[in-house]
């Protein structure tokens, strides 16, 4: 799943993008949108799952009227029939690109319509050249369900040969599940989940949206992101970011159910609404750089004076790297090669060896004498010690720190 780390690298690169379209072709990149219904998940018999929800009240049918001349694909116009999107089954206008990231989502606009996407498996959006995807969305195929009925709708894009990377696995062909784009006349912007179960939230209005509507401070600004339910972000709304953060410790002192002996890594990931951008990654590698014992119950943070302290001041400083220009420098470049599905090694080097200190590593993690010295008076370092009892530090062996 995305973190905070994923959206800030990818809106740094589309700003670089946006730059350099910008100088080669004296002007600002428009697109338009175009869903793939026939990609889009089905559920089950116990599970409903919607892959796209709709916001269409300030928008009328006559503000992009059809085109009589555009064909709309039979498999998307069975799996769109009926459906709040079915609307969207058209030649829609095109319109300067804008973009803004909010801890886990994002959302883009271009013409109309915003499209907020939500938490992902992946993080799997890539920018490509209009021909090439125009190659990749020709053909599509049934998908891989063992269902024929259900693979006859989950249905996929074959990825033509000269997209298909030496030496990968090739066990059931290789296909790519495209949700939406944004099309323009020289690149499109893809979204991508392999595992369908990306969801995303279509914003559409009469008029066209512009760059004063992602701003943080405009009237609009928190009800683009109601759909989801996510808090403030880390980076851009720090104040909001911090108030919460108190508030959280307020009603998990007055909690009397489980939730507060939750412990503190699960609710970094769950409580979106106060820590949105932490996940699996974040949650384990913050804990461990200000030596808190991932398991700990949260009530024991919110009602410790010291450590809620350290708690609350390393948390800012521990979310700044995600937008610092070194960070970005490491992982937000682009893959060198003419292929637009070739894996960044590079990046994804950086960002393991970097920004990835002990989540799913098993090798032994490298500390300051700072954190050493704090682990060793916790007795995380002393086998004999039971987390949560008392811990006699008279023959603690500590670092000098210089």
């Amino acid at each position: 799943m995305p973190e905070q780390p994923q959206p800030s690298a990818w809106s740094h690169r589309l700003k670089r993008w946006k730059m350099s379209f910008a100088q080669s072709f004296g002007r600002q990149p428009k697109g338009f949108l175009r869903i793939f219904p026939r990609c889009f998940a089905t559920g089950t018999a116990q599970r409903h799952y919607t892959t796209c929800t709709v916001d269409h009240r300030d928008y009328h049918d006559d503000t992009e009227p059809p085109d009589l001349e555009y064909i709309v694909n039979k498999f998307d116009a069975d799996r769109a029939k009926g459906q709040s999107f079915e609307y969207l089954l058209k030649n829609l206008a095109p319109g300067e690109i804008f973009w803004v990231n909010r801890g886990k989502q994002m959302i883009i606009a271009a013409g109309h319509v915003g499209v907020l996407r939500s938490r992902l498996l992946m993080f799997p959006h890539f920018w490509i050249d209009r021909a090439d995807f125009d190659k990749i969305v020709a053909l599509c195929q049934p998908g891989p369900n063992t269902d024929k009925r259900k693979a006859e709708q989950l249905r996929r894009f074959a990825v033509p040969s000269e997209f298909v990377e030496p030496a990968t696995n090739d066990v059931e062909g290789h296909s790519l599940t495209v949700f939406a784009a944004i099309i323009g006349k020289e690149h499109v912007w893809a979204l991508l989940d392999f595992s369908r179960l990306v969801r995303i939230h279509i914003i559409s209005r009469d008029t066209m949206w512009c760059l004063d509507d992602l701003k943080l401070d405009t009237k609009i600004w928190p009800s683009l992101w109601v759909c989801f339910g996510d808090g403030p972000d880390w980076n851009h709304e720090r104040n909001a970011c911090l108030a919460g953060l108190l508030q959280w410790r307020t009603e998990t002192k007055l909690c009397t159910n489980a939730a507060a002996s939750a412990a503190i890594c699960k609710v970094l990931c769950d409580n979106n609404r106060v820590f949105n951008g932490f996940g699996h990654h974040l949650a384990n590698d913050f804990l461990h750089s200000i030596g808190i014992f991932p398991g700990t119950p949260a009530i024991v943070i919110c009602e410790d004076d010291v450590l809620f302290d350290r708690f609350f001041a390393a948390i800012q400083t521990y979310m700044d790297q995600w937008k610092s220009p070194k960070y970005l420098a490491r992982t937000a470049n682009d893959v060198n090669s003419l292929n637009p599905l070739a894996y960044n090694t590079t990046s994804n080097t950086n960002y393991i060896s970097l920004y990835v200190h002990v989540y799913r590593k098993s090798l032994c993690a490298k500390v300051d004498s700072l954190l050493y010295n704090l682990l060793a008076t916790n007795g995380f370092l002393d086998e004999e010690h039971t987390i949560g009892e008392f811990h006699d530090i008279c023959f603690t062996r500590f670092l000098s720190v210089h």
